[in-house]
């Protein structure tokens, strides 16, 4: 049975039956989903206080409504916590999530950026999500969020190594048909995909066929060559951490092609996802090794001297679909095998994972998640010659499979690396410490972030997947939402607040468990 908590507010200003205060601090209870508005200035400050159990999980949602405002959250004690606050300007929600570690009363403090544009205009403050069952908040939040409309279908699931904790499904895979979207619907990997790649260097690392601080030209029929850096070479640990000064550029675009026949109505899509898209049109189907010698080789059709930054490799990190599937190719090369076979004969197979697919392979009776443009508008679809960097097609139920392997490093499953060969990939192996991506940690095809969470997310057209854990707690997520969060603000806002939401309560998921014992 859910506790009953207070939210103590103390605020400096009224509008209509609102709450007010002058000179002295007047207290009001915020009761679920009843909002207060009220005025936000640079000449006031609002504070507000959700006094809290250990254990609990709250929520609480600030609308921007003229004026653009940040949210501070600080402990019982004082010490601030965190601080809240989206690139939505004026308009907008700011989400604040509180996983008490203990008992007593979370001060959020309000207060307005300093800009010549505005410095006073209301807010509205609501307690969203309650609750000290921890999937019994999330349902609450996690309904909230999929009310604001803006994403047609996603789903969220929490694990760890027994299996599935926590799972939410909401909106639709197919909005002309009514089909929604379930467990059960596939979609694309993205950029996950890539992970497949780390683990296929592994296992020819450990049966001695390469060495990742070898040059990657003994691994390949033609010579790779950065002509700004003749005599730098680039090997496959600068391929698996994205630091081989590959630019994909412009270039890439010509190992995608547009699949369906019937015409496109291209006016229908935003101008640069138009412009984009049309760019693909007259693209011929083509093999992963004829689009590697076109970009890399001098005179090929995708070839230019942009195709590479002036910097040496291993010096500066930038992501690169074109480096990672030329790593692919390398796979092939030593394995005698086409890679998606590789990877199907020599991952899924033997790790029960069978219900992966790769694009092209999704049979009929699969649902398929359409993929959305803004309106409603389904993107046509799109397969590339470097289809490794994100060819991959799962289910949920699949991807959580493929998390907990992650998180167990392939215990209880057949052996297909040891655990040392698994540590190496998710270890750090480059470290951004300067310019545009300071900070930025890669593994090999792997992402360490600040927080303490590992793993991959991917995106693209229509379609944007996230998996994550954090090995302090041995406990992960996975999302997918069939929209781009590029595709507007609103979009960007909400997926942004979903991946908050998990960031805060999916490292605490065990230790604040109070309640429940998941599903």
């Amino acid at each position: 049975m859910q506790k009953i908590f207070t939210l103590i507010l103390r605020a400096h200003a009224i509008f209509g039956c609102c709450l007010y205060a002058g000179p002295s601090i007047a207290l009001d209870t915020l009761k679920i989903n009843q909002p207060i508005v009220f005025e936000a200035g640079a000449d006031r400050l609002s504070e507000f206080s959700v006094c809290l159990s250990k254990g609990t999980f709250a929520s609480v949602e600030v609308v921007q409504l003229g004026i653009d405002v940040k949210a501070t959250l600080f402990r019982p004690d004082g010490t601030q916590l965190d601080v809240f606050d989206s690139p939505n300007d004026d308009a907008g929600e700011e989400l604040v999530v509180i996983a008490a570690d203990t008992t007593g009363c979370y001060k959020i403090e309000v207060a307005p950026f300093q800009t010549k544009k505005r410095n006073r205009g209301q807010c509205m403050i609501s307690l969203i999500a309650l609750d000290s069952n921890r999937n019994h908040y999330l349902d609450q939040v996690l309904t909230h969020l999929h009310g604001r409309g803006h994403v047609p279908g996603f789903r969220v699931s929490i694990a760890n190594q027994s299996g599935t904790q926590y799972e939410y499904v909401a909106g639709y895979a197919n909005l002309k048909e009514h089909i929604p979207f379930t467990g059960e619907t596939y979609f694309s990997l993205e950029s996950i995909s890539k992970t497949f790649i780390g683990i296929s260097l592994l296992m020819l690392k450990e049966e001695g066929k390469i060495d990742l601080d070898d040059d990657i030209n003994q691994y390949l029929p033609f010579k790779v060559q950065n002509p700004h850096r003749p005599n730098s070479k680039i090997s496959l640990r600068h391929l698996a951490t994205h630091s081989a000064a590959i630019n994909d550029g412009g270039e890439y675009n010509k190992a995608c092609w547009i699949t369906q026949e019937q015409s496109i109505d291209y006016r229908a899509f935003p101008k640069q996802v138009r412009k984009e898209l049309k760019s693909l049109d007259g693209n011929r189907p083509g093999t992963l090794e004829a689009f590697m010698q076109s970009f890399f080789v001098p005179g090929g059709e995708a070839y230019s001297k942009s195709n590479f930054f002036k910097r040496p490799a291993g010096e500066e990190w930038y992501y690169s679909n074109v480096g990672s599937s030329l790593a692919a190719l390398i796979i092939e090369n030593i394995s005698g095998m086409p890679y998606y076979e590789f990877v199907s004969q020599r991952i899924w197979k033997p790790l029960g994972l069978e219900d992966f697919r790769w694009h092209w392979d999704l049979d009929s009776a699969r649902q398929r998640s359409e993929r959305y443009a803004l309106n409603d508008i389904v993107f046509p679809d799109v397969q590339c010659a470097t289809y490794p960097d994100g060819g991959v097609m799962a289910n949920g139920d699949v991807l959580n499979a493929y998390l907990r392997l992650w998180m167990t490093a392939g215990e209880g499953r057949q052996k297909i690396l040891s655990e040392s060969s698994w540590s190496e990939i998710m270890k750090g192996h480059f470290v951004q410490d300067s310019g545009r991506f300071q900070g930025i940690v890669n593994g090999l095809f792997w992402w360490h972030f600040s927080d303490g969470r590992m793993g991959h997310n991917g995106g693209s057209y229509g379609l944007n997947a996230n998996m994550f854990f954090y090995p302090a707690s041995k406990t992960g997520y996975t999302t997918v939402e069939n929209i781009s969060i590029n595709e507007s603000i609103d979009v960007m806002m909400q997926s942004r607040h979903l991946r908050q939401i998990l960031q805060h309560i999916v490292p605490h998921y065990a230790a604040l468990n109070v309640d429940d014992t998941g599903i």
